[in-house]
């Protein structure tokens, strides 16, 4: 048997969040469910956009939606 240690791999290239989300990890994200989020969408509360035939969430659009949402709170 070999007892060297083996080298440890150290893996230092950034993790990135992502900029796209799916609907599945859009409502993950605002701890909602999956068909609320798809409504979210659908009524244009929450901007999205097409890639061929994906729908995608821009990461962005959920910060948007959380402002836009406290804004109407805070007036209230």
């Amino acid at each position: 048997m070999n007892d060297t240690p083996h080298p440890t791999i150290v893996d230092d290239t950034p993790h990135l969040a992502p900029v796209l989300l799916t609907i599945p990890q859009a409502a993950t994200a605002l701890q909602v469910g999956r068909c609320t989020m798809q409504e979210l969408v659908l009524t244009g509360e929450v901007r999205s956009l097409k890639i061929g035939r994906l729908r995608r969430i821009p990461a962005v659009a959920l910060d948007e939606y959380v402002a836009g949402r406290l804004a109407i709170a805070v007036a209230v």
